[in-house]
């Protein structure tokens, strides 16, 4: 081979490997990265609790937007202590719900305030309702009880009788 023959051959790997290495490390030189930044938006937060005065910890929470109440706006768990916290965007009734594996469901409904939304006001519980008892455990109860008041005047009729 001649000299200018190498020269070229040894130019074009060169090349060759400069462009596989900017294509290889093109992912992370295109790549989009993340952030965060601190909001000065008024959130809601509320804790739930079963009536033992026991946090609801680490249960599946819904948040629901009075735009749509079947869609949720917002879902997770609730954290440590109970706690289940957001941002809302309209004003309006929010619903949110906190149910754990068991059934138990506590439920609380919140009016936000335009003038929530804009930083001025205070929101409201309109209902805050919850039970600690599994929900079809109402039922039950319900049941036994009535059982248990015939079978106590079945036994009064008896004894008079």
């Amino acid at each position: 081979m001649s000299g200018n023959n190498r020269r070229t051959l040894n130019t074009g790997f060169v090349v060759t490997v400069l462009g596989l290495a900017l294509f290889v490390g093109s992912g992370t030189a295109f790549a989009h990265g993340v952030g965060y930044r601190r909001l000065g938006m008024s959130a809601v937060a509320l804790e739930f609790f079963y009536s033992t005065g026991e946090s609801m910890a680490y249960q599946n929470a819904r948040v629901y937007s009075p735009k749509d109440g079947k869609a949720f706006f917002q879902s997770g768990l609730s954290d440590e202590f109970g706690r289940v916290s957001f941002v809302p965007n309209i004003q309006g009734d929010w619903r949110i719900m906190v149910k754990d594996e068991e059934g138990h469901l506590a439920e609380a409904v919140i009016t936000v305030t335009e003038e929530f939304i804009l930083g001025s006001g205070e929101v409201s519980a309109e209902t805050a309702a919850g039970s600690s008892i599994p929900m079809g455990g109402e039922l039950l109860i319900r049941a036994l009880l009535g059982v248990s008041v015939l079978f106590n005047i079945a036994a009064f009729v008896r004894k008079c009788t």
